[in-house]
């Protein structure tokens, strides 16, 4: 027995169980505690690339878990920002580092207030200071923090209904990107909003058709009643889906797989709406051009929700010297992929103008602060068209 007891104490050294080896994630080589080690350098560039590396491991950083919650003090806005956003992909086995993000949504002049307030919304705790923290933030005069306070909140009401008088008022908000994030964080709480419905039932008319659009999907979920199933486009060719409206960077999709009945012939596979998958846990998410068949008497639909990509924050791109001298004005307008990771994928120009500024709007988007694609409350990757335009000043 003795011996037996000897014989497993070494397999579970050597880091196998009877013959299967087992695998620690890592990231370029490094597995996230060798990365939250050097957050601690006293290098700037390499506590960057350490933020940046776990930022991008998602749920898999939470062996560092210590060292990024101590990163949100560094000097350096970069690590505070990737550490940041690597908190909110660990989920809710980050919740202890909430009151300090719930601190730096607390400060008003703050550079990375936004993201700290989508953290909480992903780490979804509505323990200590957070829920107080943004119903406050719910209140700032800052339209981006108000709409990424909205989402949050969204998040943590699947603990608590204390969010939903907050999100009602959202409703009402005059900005609307924040009328649009309060209509998508009580669609998410479905029954739980029931409260909400008249709220809800007056921006049936409102200007925005996105707005008017998702509002009916939110309705849907609350009541019980079917979802709406969003007409797909038959035109062959193209993945891509159309050019955004101004106040709205992605679409919302609702898949309808078809189950036929078990004595039948296994029914024809529905045309999915959705790339494939990047890794088996954040999945991919773009609109197709394909005619979803509607389903038969025999058939039960199934409607899957998914939450489009909120952009927080976008910088204005640079008008180039020499775009200045030739007097070039017009519109630049990119594919960009939005990761479920939180950081900004490729980004391929779909028209151009020319003289530098296209180059400057690729940098531009880079940039883009956001919240990613949701689908069953899950980050997914999305592929929206992002425009930036250029206007001559005489």
């Amino acid at each position: 027995m003795k011996y037996l007891f000897t014989l497993v104490l070494l397999f579970a050294l050597s880091g196998s169980v009877w013959g299967q080896e087992i695998q620690t994630p890592t990231f370029q080589g490094r597995t996230a505690s060798d990365w939250g080690r050097l957050l601690s350098d006293r290098s700037p560039s390499i506590r960057a690339t350490a933020s940046n590396a776990l930022r991008k491991m998602g749920e898999n950083a939470f062996p560092a878990l210590v060292p990024l919650t101590q990163a949100l003090h560094d000097g350096d806005p970069r690590v505070v920002d990737d550490a940041i956003w690597a908190l909110g992909l660990i989920g809710k086995d980050a919740a202890s580092s909430v009151s300090h993000l719930a601190g730096i949504v607390a400060q008003k002049d703050h550079p990375s207030r936004i993201a700290a307030t989508a953290a909480l919304g992903l780490i979804g705790s509505s323990q200590g200071v957070a829920l107080p923290v943004l119903g406050a933030a719910a209140k700032d005069e800052d339209p981006e923090l108000r709409s990424a306070a909205a989402l949050a909140l969204g998040s943590i009401g699947r603990e608590t209904d204390a969010v939903i008088p907050t999100l009602i008022q959202l409703t009402k908000d005059q900005e609307t990107d924040v009328r649009h994030s309060a209509v998508l964080a009580l669609g998410r709480l479905g029954p739980k909003a029931k409260a909400a419905a008249p709220a809800l039932k007056s921006l049936e008319a409102d200007a925005s058709m996105s707005i008017r659009r998702d509002t009916k999907f939110a309705l849907a979920r609350i009541e019980g009643s079917p979802i709406p199933l969003e007409k797909v486009s038959s035109r062959t060719g193209s993945t891509n889906p159309p050019p955004p409206s101004e106040n709205q960077t992605a679409q919302t999709v609702y898949k309808n797989p078809v189950k036929p009945e078990p004595k039948s012939e296994p029914a024809n596979p529905v045309p999915s709406t959705y790339n494939r998958t990047s890794e088996p846990t954040r999945t991919e998410v773009a609109r197709t051009n394909a005619t979803v068949p509607p389903p038969t008497r025999a058939e039960t639909v199934t409607p899957t929700v998914v939450r489009p990509m909120q952009i927080l924050s976008r910088e204005k791109p640079r008008y180039t010297e020499l775009a200045t001298r030739h007097k070039v004005a017009g519109d630049v307008v990119l594919n960009v992929q939005f990761r479920a990771d939180g950081t900004v994928g490729e980004v391929t120009v779909l028209r151009g103008l020319g003289y530098g500024l296209d180059e400057s709007a690729v940098q531009a988007a880079k940039r883009i602060k956001f919240i990613p694609a949701e689908r069953d409350g899950k980050p997914i990757d999305s592929l929206n068209k992002v425009q930036y335009s250029f206007v001559q000043i005489d």
